[in-house]
């Protein structure tokens, strides 16, 4: 299926020319659910301008244009409003249940549950029989919908961090590494970001920021082990992701870099502003060479994993997820059966 991505020229439009990105748009719309059909996630607003850049359809300069482009498209009834995923700080609370069963209906759903009450009975936690305690956070939300099938398997709490993670966020994970490193567990974060200066940076500083907070919450990170397992250096030749120049960062979204320290496979190297990112050879991954062009702002080069659908496309990233999780000495191995953890 070709890829239109729909764009109107400057000035006033002929009726001819509207008419032709109405077809564009339809196109677009077919595209879009197209995509939808081979995902196991669901996909942000945001997400899907992020899965349309990695596919050359369109410049990081257009992400903006192209979310508003879905969301108008939910709005007309050209696309179904749930093809996005739902924003959870955004939902009503508070929203009455009334019950469709009648009474009898109702009492056999009680005597039925109440047979069965046992089997949901949970006094010990799963992590009582393992050695380590494990939490995952991620950049961006596409990639908590990704990844937390997973998590559920292995009972690992993930969160969006939305880029810096905010203070009630940190407060509420550390809480959890310190009860359980007080039981002796070796805790464990996981964190999965961009693979460009600003994602590096905030995994850079993970152990800082919650340091910050050690006197709020009475612990102290020195012994947290800190595992950014996406997106990497390793992971990126290993499955042959493709290096492009001339990635654009939008004006707005840009900001002065002053020095960011990053290592690639034991090497380090530092930004500096002015520096010509081009000795980072690692950008973000699409599958054909996107256009290109300069912007007023960072020109910055990196592979971001916000759309997820291409990051999962040989279920790499949810495989790389799941081994980290058995065999990375994170949990402990059982005689009767080493590839999962005790249930």
């Amino acid at each position: 299926m070709t890829e239109i991505f729909p764009r109107r020229r400057r000035g006033r439009q002929s009726p001819a020319a509207e008419a032709i990105y109405q077809e564009q748009r339809l196109v677009f719309c077919d595209v879009v659910r197209e995509i939808q059909s081979r995902l196991d996630f669901e996909v942000s607003s945001r997400g899907w301008a992020y899965i349309f850049e990695n596919r050359g359809t369109i410049t990081k300069y257009e992400i903006d244009i192209c979310q508003a482009l879905i969301n108008d498209c939910r709005k007309s009834g050209e696309l179904s409003l749930d093809i996005c995923s739902t924003d959870e700080s955004r939902k009503f609370e508070n929203i009455e249940a009334i019950d469709e069963t009648d009474p009898t209906e109702a009492a056999a759903a009680v005597l039925d549950y109440v047979s069965r009450a046992h089997l949901w009975y949970n006094p010990i936690s799963f992590f009582d029989f393992q050695d380590s305690y494990i939490q995952m956070v991620v950049e961006k939300i596409d990639l908590r919908s990704l990844f937390e099938p997973v998590c559920e398997e292995y009972c690992v709490p993930i969160a969006n961090a939305k880029g810096w993670a905010d203070l009630n966020l940190r407060a509420d994970m550390m809480k959890r590494f310190k009860y359980w490193e007080s039981k002796g567990k070796r805790c464990v974060l996981l964190y999965c970001g961009d693979f460009d200066p600003a994602g590096i940076r905030i995994s850079g500083h993970l152990r800082s920021n919650l340091r910050d907070m050690s006197a709020a919450v009475g612990w102290d990170p020195e012994n947290l082990t800190i595992e950014r397992f996406g997106l990497n250096h390793d992971f990126i030749n290993a499955n042959g992701l493709t290096w492009i120049d001339n990635l654009i960062t939008a004006p707005d979204k840009a900001s002065p870099i002053q020095s960011i320290m990053i290592t690639l496979n034991r090497m380090c190297r530092t930004i500096s502003p002015g520096m010509a990112l081009g000795r980072l050879k690692p950008t973000r991954w699409s599958s054909r060479q996107r256009r290109g062009g300069h912007c007023a702002g960072l020109q910055s080069k990196g592979i971001s994993i916000s759309s997820a659908s291409s990051y999962i496309a040989t279920g790499s990233g949810k495989n790389r997820v799941r081994l980290l999780l058995r065999f990375d000495g994170f949990w402990r191995r059982l005689p009767n059966d080493q590839s999962r953890p005790h249930p």
